[in-house]
């Protein structure tokens, strides 16, 4: 009511009090600041990465936070790593944070702000931390390789890619050859170095013949054997190419049956080279052998496709040339 009386006193009753001019614009002025009612903040929360493992430094930054009164650089910000209810820092005006997770889990993180007055918001967010996914190196040539234990087994989690010399695939073809050779898909040289440098080396690694894969793995690592194959899928049970299976279509056609890759194994489809010496069904299959013979011939390997959940059982003759997965020698 005092606001309006003085808001509508015309120039004439103004006038009648000239000395106090200066005084009713000040009270106004007071008045309408004293009804103006401070807002809480807008707490905002973004994370760089948005997923990683124990060790993975993950940046949280609050900058986005806002408020109509206050100056961004105004405001202070707390943090709760874990959502314990404990608050892990005080209050600080900072808002870029770093934080690394000893223990894998699904975390949620809860950010308050507060303003100049006092006034809070709270807001949260989620994130996935896995195990640090140990690896290997091959001190021959220098490769990395992940590995992951599936039931008692340690398994490497990509094709081996250790490749001494390079065939093209016309060479090699007689089941009867005992020497090793090594292809990558669709590479027709003789070239190591420039063998290397092809998107299928880097992607899915060496194609063996059965001579060349019984003593292709690292030390400490050996081929597996075709009962070794055998308790990987029995562990595994139903859909247990599925289960190592990478998902999605970057590797494999569709339909990529049943491709969930719960295991951590990532197969790809790396196709093979035939008996005849060419190369076929990249994208379409993914052929691994085993170190176990059947006869004179022939040797037992495992073959994954895309139209399928199962791993199948074969006996190929030995001048295939198949993919190596490493499995680590017990005790190691």
């Amino acid at each position: 009511m005092l606001i309006y009386i003085i808001t509508n006193l015309d120039e004439e009753s103004i006038s009648l009090f000239p000395m106090k001019r200066l005084t009713l614009v000040l009270l106004v002025a007071a008045l309408v600041l004293s009804c103006t009612k401070n807002t809480r903040p807008v707490a905002s929360i973004t994370v760089n990465p948005q997923s990683g493992a124990t060790g993975t430094i993950f940046t949280f930054d609050a900058g986005e936070s806002s408020d109509a009164e206050t100056c961004p650089c105004e405001l202070c910000y707390r943090w709760d790593w874990e959502s314990d209810g404990r608050w892990d820092t005080g209050w600080i005006k900072t808002s870029i944070n770093t934080h690394q997770y000893e223990s894998a889990g699904i975390y949620t993180i809860k950010l308050e702000v507060a303003d100049e007055e006092g006034l809070t918001d709270q807001t949260n967010l989620t994130i996935r931390v896995d195990e640090t996914i140990p690896s290997f190196t091959d001190t021959r040539d220098g490769n990395v390789y992940n590995f992951i234990k599936i039931g008692q087994q340690v398994w490497m989690t990509r094709n081996l890619a250790y490749l001494p010399k390079v065939s093209p695939p016309g060479e090699g073809s007689d089941w009867t050859d005992t020497l090793k050779y090594y292809y990558i898909f669709a590479y027709e040289g003789n070239d190591v170095m420039q063998a290397k440098q092809t998107a299928a080396y880097l992607t899915y690694g060496v194609l063996y013949n059965w001579q060349a894969a019984l003593t292709a793995c690292p030390s400490g690592w050996h081929l597996p054997s075709d009962q070794e194959w055998t308790t990987l899928s029995d562990f595994l049970g139903d859909q247990a190419g599925g289960k190592i299976k990478e998902a999605g279509y970057d590797h494999w056609d569709k339909p990529n049956t049943g491709a969930t890759n719960e295991s951590g194994f990532t197969a790809f489809a790396g196709g093979h080279r035939n008996y005849t010496g060419n190369f076929q069904d990249l994208w379409i299959d993914a052929n691994f052998w085993t170190a176990t013979a059947d006869d004179a011939m022939h040797s037992w390997g495992r073959y994954i496709g895309y139209t399928f959940s199962g791993i199948s059982r074969f006996n190929y003759l030995r001048n295939y040339g198949f993919s190596v997965r490493c499995v680590k020698d017990a005790g190691q």
